[in-house]
């Protein structure tokens, strides 16, 4: 099955609707990125390998 590209969706949707397309999937990236990842700036692998083997939530891995 082939995944559907840019020229595609060009074709199919017209100009204006694929780029809200790709506007409203970078809007939902945003979302979970700033959501769900966790920020670990500032904290060393050590720590967040030390964080992760005691079985810390994803969310707490730079606490």
């Amino acid at each position: 099955m082939a995944v559907p590209c840019f020229s595609s969706f060009l074709q199919i949707l017209g100009n204006a609707n694929t780029f809200w397309l790709y506007a409203g999937l970078n809007l939902i990236f945003l979302i979970v990125t700033f959501f769900v990842i966790p920020e670990t700036k500032g904290v060393s692998l050590e720590q967040i390998e030390d964080n992760l083997m005691a079985g810390k939530p994803l969310s707490k891995l730079g606490c």
